[in-house]
């Protein structure tokens, strides 16, 4: 398994956010986490991705106990997450966005840049290249040179998968990607997360409300109430049980 959850529990104050959360993620698989509000799905996320670390339980990522481990740590080893909302760079071009994700590059240190131009042209160049066919596969290209911030809801969350892209990571974390998306881009969003997963093998954890969107994209479904898992399987199978219908609307109908 790439990913692990282990008995993972998260309070805040008197509210019990994750209690006793089990799970896992396999490699190359798109796997769905779905459940109602307020079922602690964003918090294990975070919890995950090292924003903050649990209060009991474990983490264990490609074999690695990363319990805790922050997140620019988690990031240098693969596993990247984008947010429900887009944190662009809004005055940087859609390309600048994407050349700033990758580390070490020579040209982010002043005597780097001084003492070897050279390298620091080259890397630049290099990353140019690999920005530039991230934006042609998100099909942004057109939109290359546009200040961020210029971008229409949908196209930002397409900007968001292009920058977990380009730290080229073993598992990305997609936080509703759909949420706010009109009809025709959360088509192309979702061929591009399926293109993504078949064609160059990104393992992907997706939370997500619009189970239309869940049933194309995932298997397993991994499904959360009062911040535990209730059940898992394939989309049709998890609609069919009536736990599932009575966590979404409260009792049976």
């Amino acid at each position: 398994m790439l990913l692990e959850i282990e008995d993972v529990a998260k309070s805040f104050g008197g509210l019990q956010a994750v209690s006793g959360c089990t799970f896992s993620v396999e490699k190359g698989s798109i796997t769905g986490l779905i459940g109602p509000n307020g079922a602690g799905k964003t918090t294990t996320f975070n919890i995950v991705a090292g924003v903050f670390g649990p209060d009991s339980g474990s983490v264990r990522f490609a074999g690695r106990d990363v319990t805790g481990m922050p997140s620019h740590k988690l990031f240098g080893m693969g596993l990247v997450r984008t947010f429900q909302i887009p944190h662009e760079f809004g005055h940087l071009t859609v390309r600048d966005n994407l050349m700033t994700v990758p580390s070490g590059q020579p040209g982010e240190r002043l005597l780097g840049a001084w003492l070897a131009p050279a390298k620091t042209r080259e890397t630049e160049d290099r990353i140019r290249a690999q920005a530039d066919d991230v934006l042609e596969f998100l099909k942004l290209d057109r939109v290359a040179g546009d200040p961020a911030g210029t971008l229409s809801g949908g196209q930002k969350k397409l900007l968001e998968l292009g920058r977990a892209m380009m730290a080229e990571p073993a598992l990305i974390l997609l936080d509703e990607p759909g949420a706010g998306v009109n009809p025709t881009l959360l088509e192309h969003l979702g061929d591009m997360i399926i293109e993504l997963n078949r064609t160059r093998g990104y393992s992907i954890c997706i939370i997500e409300h619009n189970m239309d969107m869940i049933a194309k994209l995932c298997d397993p479904v991994i499904v959360m109430a009062q911040g535990a898992v209730l059940t898992q399987g394939t989309m049709d199978e998890v609609r069919k049980d009536k736990r599932v219908l009575d966590a979404y609307l409260g009792g049976s109908r």
